[in-house]
């Protein structure tokens, strides 16, 4: 009997220390560094569109030259229109087209008529296709549910200034497609111009995101979470919030970190991390995690004091890419 009310009490007492506070959400944008380091001086990319006798295969079946085209042009378009975007490169596309292997002296003209440092080439892109059989159990019945995938994996060749040596890399992505529910459909996107169009656009769509993070730094749109409410203070803040004014709330935040309930001084200091990695301030972002967690040892607290430490790692890296 006492073991079950220790056990009731503590639910009530969990229940209660939960309620007072609530989660809200709040934007923050995140610089991710390249998973490559391009060679010092690299400033200017080109990317060209395509290749002299590039391959695109299924299997052992090429497809229509129309379709060809498309997605060597939607793949290669999109990647330096990513690669422009990044805060690290200016990058363009063209519509030269090259042999798989070219000479040095070749390179160093496009790479002057471009005004670039580096000149990256696709060589081939592969496709293959398979069904995915999913059987599942809803505590109903059992049902079966085939997904179409298509593994896209496109080769590059990279050239640089002063530098003979090339360098290539293979990229891979398996993207799901819903909207095709056999091998017969695919088949007829790609001899149709609309279907080719479309399809091209949707590989080509996702297949350079994972081109142009090897290449550059990305600016990634994350959340974070915050706590408010419950506590009269962190209502102030709340009202303070709804006007745009997260200084003000800052202080109220900052304050009360302070605090002697235990409670109420841990979240203000998270929330106090929070709004310095906002600012891209992660080495006091770190301070206020670590004043936080050191209050109250909080499973949460420790996740995010561990994404932080993370960032200052990621930091380190970008410095390294930006020439700093």
């Amino acid at each position: 009997m006492r073991m079950w009310f220790k056990l009731v009490v503590f639910v009530f007492v969990l229940t209660c220390f939960n309620s007072c506070v609530s989660i809200r959400y709040i934007p923050v944008d995140v610089i991710y560094p390249a998973q490559a380091t391009l060679p010092a001086g690299v400033n200017n990319i080109v990317v060209a569109s395509m290749v002299k006798g590039v391959n695109i295969l299924s299997g052992d079946d090429y497809y229509n030259r129309n379709f060809d085209s498309l997605l060597c042009y939607y793949v290669t378009k999109y990647t330096g229109e990513a690669l422009n975007e990044s805060p690290r490169y200016n990058a363009s596309y063209s519509n030269i087209e090259l042999a798989e292997n070219v000479s040095q002296n070749t390179v160093e003209e496009q790479l002057d008529n471009n005004n670039a440092d580096a000149l990256i080439v696709p060589v081939q892109i592969t496709l293959n296709d398979s069904m995915q059989i999913w059987q599942y159990f809803d505590g109903m019945g059992y049902y079966t549910r085939a997904d179409f995938l298509i593994l896209v994996q496109s080769t590059w060749n990279f050239y640089f200034a002063d530098l003979e040596k090339v360098y290539r890399k293979v990229f891979s992505d398996t993207l799901i497609f819903s909207e095709v529910s056999d091998y017969n459909v695919f088949k007829t996107l790609l001899n149709d111009r609309e279907g080719g169009e479309w399809l091209s656009h949707k590989i080509a769509d996702a297949h350079h995101r994972t081109i142009a993070r090897y290449i550059s730094p990305q600016w990634v749109s994350e959340k974070r979470m915050y706590y408010s409410g419950g506590y009269t203070e962190l209502k102030h803040a709340d009202n303070y919030i709804a006007m745009g004014e997260w200084n003000k709330a800052a202080q109220i935040w900052e304050t009360y970190s302070a605090s002697k309930s235990k409670r109420l001084a841990s979240v203000c200091a998270y929330n106090m991390a929070v709004v310095n990695e906002s600012d891209n301030n992660i080495d006091s972002a770190l301070v206020w995690i670590n004043k936080s967690y050191s209050i109250i040892n909080a499973m949460q607290t420790l996740n995010y004091k561990q994404q932080l430490e993370e960032r200052k790692k990621q930091i380190e890296q970008l410095d390294k890419q930006f020439g700093k």
